[in-house]
């Protein structure tokens, strides 16, 4: 072989790891023990290449300077043994299925091991000798220092391969590929050499490898985009935790809260025999959970929102009906403020719409609530008119909201709905409130296809105008609007009720719940319980039951009981999640689904429908609202009890 084609294979090699090298350093890459081993190993194949050349340049054109020779040879078998040993932790790393912590403290030691035999055997080549053989034509080398490195190297190549086989699972995937291929080159080049010792291609094999791994394993622009991807899936996985947290979390205060206030407004009932002192500190728990309620709402719907774990869920709905109820509530939110709260529904607006009833009732109910918080002295409007599509079956709602309130300046107009933004907050520090209203109010229209605006003059007011698309329901319009009050007392017949919950504070909620009701009402505490009390024929005509039993949850309790052909008693979930699947329940075997920290209107919708009154008579003392077959009045809502500067 003539000495030209020996020296052209290095020059080869040398331009490869050359280009290695400015695209490895140059490039933005990941900072980990892996991308550090690959550096050196990327180093020390550069300096052997640098090497080889000069070697054979040498060796082709100064013949005669043998110690040089043989200098650069010792010192290119010291390149040799550190490339292998890099090599070597670097599969170990790459390969190794222990956890992070292991593999380190196992890595570590391996490293301190490499160092030593590193030192060990290149110390040897100093002392050692090395015989070089050159007539221009053939150039090679060998002697006892050669010997030395190969035994060096071949110690490191052994223990490479026992790393593949023990973790051959981890091996065997598509991204270690290479390192397959570099074993496979090198037994080439061992058998090559074998034959003919005037092959030099050793350093070109290795800048093969090299760059076959830099345009795989350790791509930099693979690798960031594998920590993106990485960190991406561990920001999801973080939020849906979080999602998960906050969901459990708003369920466990929601509870016991529901049994503060619960327990608070029961006291009230008692208010002719009660302290001045005591009346107004229960008006003042009521007020304050009120307020923990909503921010523990907004703060979970809007985790829902950046979660996308919100969807639209269409119902049919009578809006007049529903805003005025909500009217009801909200009024008692102004408290001592003077303050008149003016309610207006256009005569034209549908009675009854298909859409998604609760997020429309929210939209109205945070831009109502955001009203009464900045206004204290005046008059809240809350409009609503409408432009219908008959033809199409839409009707567009054009729902306005003015005050007489502290206005917002020019300068917050783009902080209006921006999250966690209180406006005037920094001068009155009364203003309660998360500062999410808004936001969410915005992120809601938005996603039932609508748009909202504002206008404001500051020291003057505001006018909110939202629009939403809903659908005109094809559903039987209602002659008679019929409103629960807690002051009436609505009868099933004196019907017998089971109440099934672990927690006995929220058996005596229930029961506080319920009393208005005349139903008979048993209780207990276990699935145990709960079957002993239907066998021995106990007859019910409903069950609220937990989902959260101890012994048996609710799901396998229904189940059990099922298991009898003869039951057929309806079953109400009683569950902690605001976002349970009420379908999947419902598919389980349950009547239907409440969440715990119900109130006393939704229980009753719940029971209209399961005891089926269509029409009420003398069992009934209800109050009749008005005649939903009239055109809507304006109705004037003076400041009642019970003000709520909630956002």
């Amino acid at each position: 072989m003539t000495g030209i084609y020996n020296l052209y294979i290095p020059v080869c090699g040398l331009f490869i790891e050359l280009l290695c090298g400015v695209v490895f350093f140059l490039k933005k890459r990941i900072t980990n023990k892996e991308t550090a081993v690959f550096s050196r190993v990327l180093i020390y194949g550069l300096i052997d290449s640098i090497l080889m050349v000069a070697i054979i340049y040498i060796g082709l054109f100064n013949p005669d300077k043998v110690k040089l020779l043989g200098f650069l040879n010792k010192f290119d078998y010291a390149m040799y043994i550190l490339f292998s040993s890099n090599l070597f932790l670097y599969v170990y790393y790459v390969t190794s299925q222990k956890t992070l912590v292991e593999k380190t403290k196992i890595y570590r030691f391996f490293f301190f091991l490499t160092t030593v035999i590193d030192i060990i055997v290149i110390l040897s080549l100093l002392f050692l000798d090395i015989n070089i053989h050159n007539n221009r034509i053939v150039m090679y080398s060998d002697g006892p220092a050669l010997t030395s490195m190969l035994i060096g190297c071949g110690i490191y190549f052994a223990a490479m391969i026992i790393c593949l086989i023990i973790n051959y699972k981890r091996a065997i995937t598509k991204k270690l590929a290479p390192l397959y291929s570099l074993i496979f080159l090198f037994a080439i080049v061992f058998v090559l050499n074998s034959v003919d010792k005037s092959i030099v291609i050793s350093s070109a094999i290795i800048a093969y490898v090299n760059l076959i791994m830099l345009f795989s394993i350790e791509n930099p622009d693979v690798k960031m985009l594998e920590q993106v991807s990485f960190a991406k899936e561990q920001a999801e996985l973080s939020n849906q935790i979080k999602t998960s947290f906050l969901s459990s979390m708003s369920c466990e205060i929601r509870t016991p809260l529901n049994a503060i206030m619960c327990l608070s407004e029961d006291n009230l009932r008692y208010r002719e025999e009660l302290p001045k002192e005591v009346i107004e500190n229960c008006e003042d728990i009521n007020h304050a959970g009120d307020t923990l309620n909503e921010i523990v709402t907004n703060i979970l719907e809007m985790n829902r929102i950046e979660s996308n774990q919100m969807e639209v869920v269409e119902v049919d709905y009578n809006f007049a009906r529903e805003v005025r109820l909500l009217c009801e509530k909200l009024k008692k939110r102004i408290g001592e403020k003077n303050v008149f709260f003016k309610f207006h529904v256009a005569d034209d607006v549908p009675y009854n719409l298909h859409g998604d009833r609760d997020k429309v009732i929210s939209i109205v109910s945070n831009v109502v609530s955001n009203a009464i918080k900045y206004t204290d002295e005046g008059e809240i409007t809350l409009e609503i008119k409408c432009i219908n599509d008959n033809n199409k079956k839409i009707s567009n709602l054009y729902i306005s909201c003015q005050d007489t309130g502290r206005g917002i300046r020019q300068d917050e107009f783009s902080k209006i709905f921006n999250k966690f933004e209180r406006l005037g907050v920094e001068k009155d520090t009364s203003i309660q409130g998360t500062g999410l209203g808004l936001s969410i109010t915005k992120s809601l229209v938005e996603m039932l296809g609508g748009n909202i605006t504002v206008s404001s003059q500051y020291g003057k007011g505001s006018i909110f105008i939202i629009n939403i698309p809903q659908k005109i329901s094809d559903a039987p319009v209602e002659k008679k609007e019929v409103v629960y009050n807690n002051d009436t007392k609505v009868s099933y017949g004196n019907k017998k009720v089971l109440l099934v919950d672990e927690d006995k504070v929220n058996i005596k909620i229930y029961r506080k719940e319920l009393e208005d009701f005349n139903l008979t009402i048993d209780e207990c505490n276990c699935s145990s319980e709960c079957f002993e009390k239907i066998i021995t024929g106990r007859e019910y005509s409903l069950i609220l039951m937990s989902l959260s039993l101890e012994e048996l949850n609710g799901y396998k309790t229904l189940e059990r009981l099922k298991e009898n052909p003869t039951f057929e008693i309806p079953v109400i979930a009683l569950t902690n999640d605001p976002d349970a699947d009420i379908e999947k329940i419902k598919s389980s075997g349950f009547y239907d689904c409440v969440i715990k920290s119900f109130t006393k209107e939704e229980m009753k919708e719940k029971l209209d429908k399961l005891f089926r009154k269509t029409n009420f008579g003398d069992n009934f003392v209800m109050e009749a609202f008005s005649d939903m077959s009239k055109p809507v009045k304006d109705i004037v809502i003076p400041n009642s009890v019970d003000a709520s500067n909630n956002d």
